[in-house]
């Protein structure tokens, strides 16, 4: 699935009718310089005057609902579960609630049971996986800080704790 990577909206009212639309692709267009070409959300190729058309690109924070297009993490907190178990999801409908995930399955979210945050980047996984290493040497290291910081060393410099190294 291609990713929306933003939208260009109209200033004022250059033409009739003309509405915002949502790009897949944005690269510098030779038509009418400085203009801009690409993929619109659908497969259509566009073309757009800089002086006509503002950019506006997707970013979310994670605060509200993932915007349509958005790689997204949610957890359910529903029936009395009392842990947080996180699913990657693909905003795919209306204000990002509906969505896949990694199975194909088409989910339909709320806020009200439902937390969303961005998803993780692979350095935001490989920083989990060493974090956790970290942890489970400290936890072994008989609850006592110094000992646990030189253990935590020694693991680091015998290269246990992946994407760390002592030089």
């Amino acid at each position: 699935m291609n990713k929306i990577i933003g939208r260009f909206v109209p200033f004022g009212n250059p033409y009739r009718g003309a509405r915002p639309f949502n790009v897949l692709t944005k690269v510098a267009s030779d038509y009418l310089p400085p203009a801009w070409k690409g993929i619109r959300e659908g497969g259509d190729e566009y073309h757009v005057i800089e002086r006509a058309w503002r950019f506006e690109p997707v970013e979310w924070n994670g605060v509200g609902l993932p915007p349509v297009g958005f790689e997204f993490e949610y957890s359910s907190h529903a029936n009395g579960f009392s842990s947080w178990n996180w699913r990657k999801c693909t905003a795919v409908g209306k204000h990002g609630v509906l969505c896949v995930d990694e199975n194909d399955t088409e989910l339909y979210l709320n806020d009200t049971n439902n937390k969303f945050r961005p998803a993780k980047t692979e350095s935001d996984k490989k920083r989990d996986i060493s974090v956790n290493e970290m942890v489970e040497v400290y936890r072994n290291a008989l609850g006592c800080p110094s000992h646990a910081i030189g253990e935590l060393y020694d693991a680091i410099a015998a290269g246990k704790i992946p994407g760390i190294r002592i030089d």
